[in-house]
């Protein structure tokens, strides 16, 4: 893909209502939800590649960062239009976990 070139990133109805659902509780989810699919946009093999039953896709999750407290994406996504578009045609939404979250280097005051 050339850089500076951003793929369209579709999402199954069922994503769509299932972030905004999860927004109500938690405002930050939709956030992170549209930086994982900048994320992919920009860097479409950036996910994990899974071959079943014939089909390929790739999962992505997202960080929890410490100071936001922010809860995981995880999202399901594959080659809507090859070169075009991608499909995120599953997601689904853990709690924040303070064993898994950091603190990038640029926001930790202790370094």
């Amino acid at each position: 893909m050339a850089q500076g070139r951003y793929l369209t990133v579709i999402e199954a109805d069922s994503v769509t209502q299932q972030i905004a659902d999860a927004g109500l509780e938690d405002g930050r989810v939709e956030e992170v939800f549209d930086a994982l699919k900048f994320r992919i946009s920009v860097q479409p093999d950036c996910g994990d590649l899974v071959q079943h039953e014939g089909l390929e896709y790739r999962l992505v999750v997202t960080a929890p960062l410490k100071l936001a407290k922010n809860k995981i994406v995880l999202a399901r996504y594959r080659t809507y239009v090859e070169g075009e578009s991608l499909l995120i045609d599953w997601v689904k939404i853990y709690p924040y976990d303070e064993a898994l979250a950091y603190t990038p280097p640029a926001f930790d005051l202790d370094a």
